[in-house]
């Protein structure tokens, strides 16, 4: 009886070491994650405080803000807002996929930062905000194995109608090389080649992958541009590029042209891109008209993403209507189809006005 009571003694205080410890652990925990939150809070000089995953949300959206219309470079608030909150997740959450993710972007296509790529995967393959870097990272590696995997991927996410625009995009055989502007158009497109839906001999150049060392030296020998920087510096790069390109080379109007204000008057709108010192604009739209026809006869635009993005096809469209002899037949067609986008795309009443005006001037 003695001893039992001694034993039941001993595993009772055995019990409330075994809690404490447990307690004690718990405290520390909690109080790294405080430490955590507070160090966040102080660093972003927020009252909320923000977990690993807001932190990278934080980062795209301020990403997506600080993006301009007329070059992809930062300024110096910018870089230093960017790479501060890197620097809070890898203080306080190093191992985390977020950080890792964050890292990788952060360098902007620099492929020596990729180990973080890679555990961002490792940690969470399936991620969605993952799969554009991982098909741009083996695109720029020439992994075209992987790259098609993740271009499967990619178009998975693009609705059928942005598919067809980009197919359209790329369907002019007049067209040897394409330049776009990045992730939002760049991507459906290469993702398409890449699955062998267009033309694969078709030279797509994307801006963004142009801060990557390897593929703007590679753009820059295939080119004759010489050692020719391109960050800060696109519209002068462009410039030396386009009269290299020669009469194949193409600007898609999803860059904005702001991009070549230096020699705009030598640009012309051919279609769904526009040409360098075009000399047979009209030729050009004669046959975008011919495929757009085709292309818009059974169109239906399910959202503002798609109102977007499909007009592009009227400026073009209205500059056929101004080129085409007045009274036509054919500009009686182009305006029946102009009103018809126009209903979808939202834009009707100031294709109406300039349509008017130019039947005023002539």
């Amino acid at each position: 009886m003695y001893r039992a009571k001694r034993f039941g003694c001993k595993h009772q205080n055995f019990e409330k070491r075994i809690k404490q410890i447990i307690l004690r652990k718990i405290k520390e925990i909690l109080g790294i994650g405080l430490l955590f939150l507070l160090s966040i809070t102080t660093a972003l000089g927020q009252g909320p405080s923000l977990s690993p995953y807001d932190l990278k949300e934080s980062y795209l959206e301020k990403k997506a803000a600080f993006k301009r219309d007329d070059t992809k470079g930062l300024s110096t608030d910018e870089k230093a807002e960017l790479d501060r909150i890197v620097s809070i997740l890898e203080k306080n959450a190093s191992n985390s996929f977020e950080y890792h993710f964050v890292k990788y972007v952060n360098g902007r296509y620099d492929l020596s930062l990729s180990k973080h790529l890679m555990e961002a995967q490792r940690l969470q393959p399936d991620n969605r905000d993952l799969i554009a870097e991982l098909f741009s990272y083996y695109l720029l590696t020439n992994n075209e194995g992987q790259a098609k995997i993740y271009a499967q991927q990619i178009l998975g996410a693009v609705s059928s109608n942005t598919q067809v625009y980009y197919k359209a995009l790329a369907a002019d055989p007049t067209v040897s090389a394409l330049i776009v502007c990045g992730e939002e158009d760049g991507l459906p497109l290469l993702a398409l080649q890449s699955t062998g839906q267009i033309n694969k001999n078709l030279k797509i150049i994307n801006l963004d992958f142009l801060l990557n060392d390897k593929y703007r030296a590679k753009i820059n020998s295939a080119y004759s541009l010489g050692n020719i920087e391109f960050l800060n510096n696109e519209k002068a790069y462009l410039m030396k590029l386009l009269p290299k390109g020669g009469s194949g080379m193409a600007i898609s109007t999803t860059v904005n042209q702001s991009y070549f204000t230096l020699f705009s008057n030598k640009v012309f709108l051919t279609g769904l891109s526009y040409r360098y010192g075009s000399e047979n604009q009209m030729i050009h739209l004669q046959n975008f008209w011919t495929r757009a026809q085709k292309e818009l006869k059974s169109l239906t635009l399910n959202n503002r993403a798609e109102r977007k993005l499909y007009r592009n096809y009227l400026p073009p469209l209205m500059t056929y209507y101004q080129l085409a002899p007045k009274g036509s037949d054919l500009r009686t067609a182009i305006k029946r189809v102009l009103l018809k986008l126009t209903d979808q795309t939202g834009k009707k009443d100031e294709v109406i006005a300039i349509l008017i005006a130019y039947d005023k001037i002539e």
